[in-house]
């Protein structure tokens, strides 16, 4: 016999208990997400199915070479889906149909991956789901989005019940979760999620334990588990342990008792990390002719100048907060897709007030809130000594490689610390539904537009612009572009002059694809922003650049004058195509 549950009493369930609000909307949002948005276009999806498809067959490590061995045409799907064509609205699901028929090859090759050391438990989920895939016989296609599914689902169950134990602050859980970044994570391929949903997780637990009078063994023994389980899950969050501290002193019953389950935890912990970094082949963490780091200079360096790292740290945070805060908030694809401005407003807006009139009771002291704020305050700068030291070139004074999904783990534990104690009321509830409504419309909406409508360019009539280039070409006119033939050029060495200068005014944007020395197909398209939604300089390196061609329309009417544009330096030779100048 079936049993429904009557609208009225779905209703009243949703309003009442946050885990099933939670649900609700992460569910039918997840499912669309993991649906409309085109394979591959989360960050770093391709390295991470590969990951996961190794795990799959059992290759719990990868190979010496950061490589692991899979199905060919399961390493080559991503070529289906090129990225510069996918971002100007050309994806449809026609592309998924004809790969749905084809079956996973046979023949094998070894499939470069970056994430070889990442803890093997953040892609279980996926692996599992390509198992399922294969069983059925199923195609390399249908493997990626049972991958994306299942790793979905496993991070919507471990939130709902994250939110269910947290004795206190449900709704920042929730909220945090359902932010846009979140969803975007949880519903790829991507180990994110289970470091996203595992840390909220843990963050709850402690809550919980930390409200009861006495901790048995058995409570020790799942606090320990889950700290081995999911704080290293991915790189970057050690210092959650510190929320052990939390738990006082009298629910241990002595001090032995107390200090002798701390130091047993951070011993196991560091083991694992140790075990962890010590079958990663850190010396091939990224390949040489991609990008040019070196992680045992960047590390000597900060070594020896503590000092001018500290102040590199400060300046990035003090100067690109805000920036951080919209891509922690939510940015789609590689970063390249944003939501519109005054929706990061809304949303921080709404959080502020769940923060501040969100809770009837907030049993937790002064210091466990200083204590909560210093465990978010050094995560940060411990991810960005991460990214300073494996993703920045020795010695620079810029960091690189910060996302603002890297934050996502500590928004409740900033929420927690100005949490405070008001009367919560039902309109308020009311108001989150219709809030959670507008989310994840307007999150949908947007990657709808994106990918599946296709863009149409102002001025169709181009003014002709003054191109000096270090090399000769011939330019053609189509549709109010300006295309540049194909060109090739060899660097003299690592610190040769850019490629070509512009000079000019009221360009829309700039556009080309570089192919670098190890096959790896680059798209660089200039639209008046940095990646970090900064103004431009007179002297942008390529890397710097947004990869946006949604945003052209924004910034047309912006002047460019003697805007540089230079390729990284990261290899010397480059062979540039798709060379087009937007009017």
């Amino acid at each position: 016999m079936t049993v429904l549950i009557k609208p009225k009493k779905f209703f009243h369930l949703i309003v009442s208990k946050p885990e099933y609000l939670f649900l609700t909307f992460a569910l039918v949002w997840g499912f669309f997400q993991v649906v409309i948005m085109p394979p591959f276009r989360v960050p770093d999806e391709p390295n991470h199915f590969r990951r996961a498809w190794g795990l799959s067959e059992f290759q719990i490590v990868c190979n010496k070479d950061l490589e692991v061995n899979i199905p060919q045409n399961a390493s080559d799907l991503e070529k289906h889906f090129d990225p510069a064509n996918l971002e100007i609205g050309n994806y449809s699901f026609g592309i998924l149909k004809e790969l749905s028929g084809e079956k996973i090859s046979t023949s094998k090759i070894n499939a470069y991956t970056q994430f070889c050391s990442y803890n093997p438990i953040g892609y279980i989920p996926q692996a599992i789901g390509i198992d399922l895939a294969k069983i059925s016989n199923l195609s390399p296609i249908a493997a990626f989005f049972f991958a994306r599914f299942f790793n979905l689902f496993v991070a919507i169950f471990i939130i709902f019940f994250a939110i269910r134990i947290a004795p206190f602050g449900k709704m920042i859980f929730v909220l945090s979760a359902l932010l846009p970044m979140s969803m975007h994570q949880f519903g790829s391929v991507s180990m994110d999620a289970l470091a996203i949903s595992g840390l909220f997780f843990f963050t709850a637990l402690i809550l919980y334990y930390s409200q009861k009078e006495t901790l048995e063994n058995k409570d020790l023994l799942v606090i320990g588990s889950i700290s081995l389980l999911f704080i290293q899950v991915k790189p970057g969050y050690i210092f959650f342990l510190l929320l052990l501290f939390v738990l006082r002193l009298s629910q241990f019953r002595n001090w032995k008792r107390y200090f002798g389950f701390l130091l047993a935890v951070t011993f196991l912990n560091f083991v694992l990390f140790a075990t962890l970094n010590g079958v990663s082949n850190h010396d091939k963490y990224l390949k040489p002719d991609f990008y040019p780091v070196n992680p045992n200079e960047q590390l000597n360096y900060v070594k020896n100048n503590p000092g001018t790292f500290g102040k590199i740290l400060t300046s990035d945070i003090s100067s690109k907060w805000w920036a951080y805060s919209k891509e922690t908030m939510g940015r789609f694809s590689w970063g390249t897709l944003s939501l519109p401005d005054y929706f990061y407003i809304f949303i921080a807006l709404f959080f502020i007030c769940i923060v501040l009139y969100g809770e009837k009771k907030v049993p937790i002291s002064i210091h466990q809130r200083v204590l909560i704020f210093f465990v978010a305050v050094m995560t940060i700068a411990l991810v960005e000594f991460i990214e300073y030291v494996f993703w920045t070139e020795p010695e620079n004074n810029i960091l690189r490689g910060i996302q603002g999904r890297y934050f996502l783990p500590i928004v409740p534990l900033f929420a927690l610390v100005f949490l405070t104690k008001k009367h919560v009321k039902k309109i308020q509830l009311y108001c989150s539904i219709a809030f959670f409504f507008i989310l994840t419309f307007v999150s949908l909406a947007t990657i709808y537009r994106y990918f599946y409508i296709q863009k149409k360019y102002l001025f169709k009539t181009p003014q002709y612009s003054s191109i000096y280039q270090n090399f000769s070409s011939i330019i053609e006119e189509e549709n109010g572009i300006q295309n540049i033939n194909p060109v090739k050029n060899k660097f003299q060495s690592l610190n040769s002059d850019p490629w070509f200068i512009i000079c000019t005014a009221n360009i829309k944007g700039i556009s080309f694809a570089t192919s670098v020395g190890n096959g790896t197909k680059l798209y660089y398209l200039f639209d008046g922003q940095s990646s970090y939604g900064e103004k431009y300089s007179d002297n942008i390196s390529a890397r710097d650049i947004i990869l946006n061609i949604d945003e052209l329309e924004k910034f047309y009417k912006k002047k460019l004058i003697n805007l540089r544009i230079d390729p990284t330096n990261a290899v010397q030779e480059f062979e540039f195509t798709n060379i087009k100048i937007y009017k």
